[in-house]
């Protein structure tokens, strides 16, 4: 702790010379929007909304000061809009990956959002308009998930609790709690905690979320030192399942919690000895599909694939640096090519019935339009269903 203080006072000391010497001066305002979600019953879309300060520091320009907003609208008046402030910061310089909010999460009934920042959780009652923060800002969020409309399970690393590891490099404590919403912090419950930690790369929204929850709050899979690891959050158990030495990409529940496909690497990105482990997991019986094999054959060791389910429950969507909108069926084994926008990715997002597309405009304006399908194409041929061996 006492070296810590020593680097903070190093730092405000460098930030001072630097506005003396006339290195640190105000630049730009920009805003960021951060990706629209549709809540559960498809009648509300949100979308987070963050005013960045810009100035130029040392020759370099980074944030100075930003401030979050949740917007949100009725489907059907996506001109009349609700906002609420989330979380604002001054004094320090920041660059892109660390602002902006990471992710809005509605609760099931879509009455209740959840805006989760880097450092912070709200929520946000629709029709009260109220909001409250249920975390403090000494920790970063790591995931969230909702287990009913009152109750939520998330996970946090404590900056405030932290050692070095040789060669591992800064060790933080990681937990993994039960909430109900409208109760104080301190009535949380720990379900998991994990003391040696290894920070992931910065703590930042590229590797969000850390632990991937299934629908129900029952399960989560996460990775701590290259191992798969599933939570039985009921019984307060985790078991490591699959290869060490895999850095989790990836894990996508089926909509009834009853299978998680899971995608790891090893490896260099993008370089032809990486591989993937790719494994459909029953967290009931414990039952594994090896779809290594297969994964390597048709992703070529894309390390940046963003996974996710498709609205028939039969297909997921696949798309990344070099895979480009992919329908995955795995029972058996084939492969389609889609054209956006019907498997979106970035800032747009499709409703729960399928019906509807949420997106930005040119000027960044918030668009709601019905969904025209578009064709697709077969890819690859259908290859058997068997685990590899």
């Amino acid at each position: 702790m006492l070296q810590r203080k020593k680097t903070g006072v190093f730092l405000v000391l460098l930030l001072c010379l630097a506005a003396t010497l006339g290195g640190c001066g105000i630049k730009d305002m920009s805003h960021v929007r951060h990706p629209p979600v549709f809540s559960p019953d498809g009648q509300t879309v949100a979308y987070g909304w963050s005013d960045l300060l810009w100035g130029d520091f040392m020759s370099c320009t980074m944030a100075s000061a930003e401030t979050q907003y949740v917007r949100w609208c009725s489907v059907e008046s996506p001109n009349h809009q609700e906002s609420i402030k989330v979380f604002a910061r001054t004094g320090e310089f920041f660059t892109g990956p660390d602002f902006g909010l990471v992710d809005l999460v509605f609760s099931p009934d879509s009455r209740h959002l959840a805006a989760v920042t880097r450092s912070t959780i709200t929520i946000i009652d629709q029709a009260s308009r109220k909001s409250r923060r249920i975390t403090s800002g000494e920790v970063v969020i790591t995931s969230l998930c909702w287990l009913n409309n009152e109750e939520i399970a998330y996970g946090t690393i404590d900056t405030t609790r932290f050692g070095w590891n040789i060669p591992g490099g800064w060790i933080y404590e990681r937990t993994l709690w039960h909430q109900n919403i409208h109760q104080p912090r301190n009535k949380r419950l720990a379900i998991h905690a994990d003391k040696d930690f290894e920070e992931p790369g910065g703590l930042i929204q590229d590797w969000w979320p850390l632990e991937s929850w299934s629908p129900n709050g029952h399960y989560a899979i996460f990775e701590i030192k290259g191992q798969l690891r599933l939570l039985d959050s009921s019984a307060k158990t985790v078991i490591s399942f699959g290869q060490k030495n895999h850095g989790l990409i990836r894990a996508v529940w089926n909509p009834d919690n009853s299978e998680a496909l899971c995608v790891s690497w090893a490896g260099v990105p993008y370089n032809k000895n990486s591989r993937y482990q790719a494994i459909l997991l029953n967290p009931a019986n414990l039952e594994i599909l090896n779809l290594s094999r297969k994964f390597n054959e048709t992703f070529q060791s894309d390390p940046n694939l963003d996974i996710t389910w498709r609205i028939d429950r039969r297909r997921f969507a696949v798309c990344g640096t070099m895979t480009d909108h992919v329908l995955l069926q795995i029972r058996p084994w084939q492969t389609a090519q889609s054209r956006p926008p019907y498997n979106p990715v970035g800032d747009s997002m499709i409703s729960p019935d399928g019906k509807r597309i949420a997106e930005f405009d040119s000027q960044k304006k918030l668009v709601i339009r019905p969904l025209i399908p578009p064709t697709t194409q077969t890819a690859t041929q259908p290859t058997s269903d068997k685990a590899d061996k």
